[in-house]
């Protein structure tokens, strides 16, 4: 499995290519796609560690997220 670096790297490059206005529609597209997939895979990957700090803070103590 990829780590979050990784996937986020290749995000920041999907959206540099988009930036650069030199693609084709269809190509902006299937750029697009991969990025949103990426996003998600980033979500997920967040979402598990946040799970995992909240296991491993002991109970009486809380973690404060920028939800808050």
């Amino acid at each position: 499995p990829e780590s979050f670096e990784a996937r986020f790297k290749a995000l920041s490059e999907i959206l540099a290519r988009l930036e650069e206005g030199d693609l084709s529609l269809d190509d902006c597209l299937k750029e697009y796609e991969h990025g949103v997939r990426a996003v998600g895979r980033c979500r997920e990957l967040l979402d598990k560690a946040e799970r995992r700090i909240e296991e491993l803070t002991p109970a009486g103590l809380k973690v404060q997220t920028s939800e808050e």
